[in-house]
C-alpha cells in the first residue's frame, strides 16, 4: 500500500466511501438495479412511497458497514501489536501483526528491518522482539516474539479487485488501536517508471505515520496485504 497513492485518493474520498456503501448494499440485499436504473424508474411512474426508500437503505446501508467495521476490529484487533525501537533517527513506532500463535509477525521493513531494541506491546504488557527476516525490494519484515499469541488469520490476496471494501487495524502516531475504512483502487506492477518486485495494491485509506506494518483485513476478518508504508 503506497501512502503517495493513497494522499492522491484523498480529495476523492467521499465519493469513492459513498460508492462502497451502495456497492454493499448492492451485495447485501440481491438488489438488480443500479442507481441510473432506480432514477429512471422513478421517472417512469415509481410512486412516491417507493423513492423514499432509497435515503433509508442507504442509512441501512451505513449502519451495516459500521457494525462490519467494529465486529471485525473488536475480533481481529486482538492479533495486532504496537511496534517500538530506535533506529539511526532515534525512537520509532509502528504496527504489526501475528501470524501463528508462536509470536511471528508480520511489518513493514520501515518498521522492522534496521531497527533495534524491538519491542512489542501486547495485551498490556512490553515484550522484547527480535529480527527474523527481512526483504527491502518488497518492504516486508518478520519478527519474532517469545510468547503464546493469537493469529491472523491469512486469506487468498486473488480474491481482492478493484471496489472491494476493506479496512486496516493499526497504531497511527502512537495513539491506541484503530479501524480504518476504505476500498481497494487498483493493483500496479510498476510507478513512474519503475518495476515493483511484486504487485502493490492501491487502497483509499488515510496515510497516517504509526500505520506502516498494519494488516489489509477483509470483511471475512483475512488479512490478505501488508501496508508497507
Amino acid at each position: 500500500v503506497c501512502e503517495r497513492s493513497a494522499t492522491l485518493a484523498i480529495p476523492g474520498g467521499r465519493i469513492l466511501i459513498r460508492s462502497v456503501m451502495y456497492w454493499s448494499m448492492v451485495l447485501r440485499c440481491g438488489a438488480q438495479r443500479s442507481l441510473f436504473g432506480s432514477a429512471f424508474a422513478r421517472g417512469q411512474g415509481t410512486s412516491p412511497a417507493t423513492a423514499l426508500e432509497t435515503p433509508l437503505q442507504q442509512e441501512s446501508s451505513t449502519n451495516s458497514i459500521s457494525r462490519e467495521v467494529k465486529e471485525i476490529f473488536e475480533k481481529s484487533g486482538k492479533a495486532v501489536v504496537k511496534i517500538r525501537g530506535t533506529d539511526e533517527h532515534g525512537d520509532l513506532s509502528g504496527t504489526g501483526f501475528f501470524i501463528d500463535p508462536a509470536g511471528t509477525i508480520y511489518t513493514a521493513f520501515s518498521v522492522g528491518g534496521d531497527t533495534e531494541n524491538l519491542t512489542v506491546e501486547f495485551e498490556g504488557k512490553t515484550y522484547p522482539a527480535r529480527v527474523m527476516m527481512t526483504d527491502l525490494r518488497s518492504g516486508i519484515a518478520i519478527l519474532k516474539a517469545d510468547i503464546a499469541t493469537p493469529a491472523l488469520p491469512i486469506g487468498k490476496s486473488e480474491t481482492m479487485e478493484v471496489a472491494t471494501p476493506v479496512m486496516t487495524i493499526g497504531y497511527p502516531f502512537d495513539l491506541p488501536s484503530t479501524p480504518s475504512f476504505g476500498m481497494v483502487a487498483g493493483f500496479d506492477r510498476k510507478f513512474l517508471g519503475r518495476y515493483f518486485c511484486t504487485t502493490h495494491g492501491r487502497v483509499h485509506l488515510p496515510p497516517q505515520r504509526g500505520g506502516a506494518g498494519a494488516p489489509l483485513v477483509s470483511f471475512h476478518g483475512v488479512w490478505t496485504r501488508i501496508r508497507v508504508a
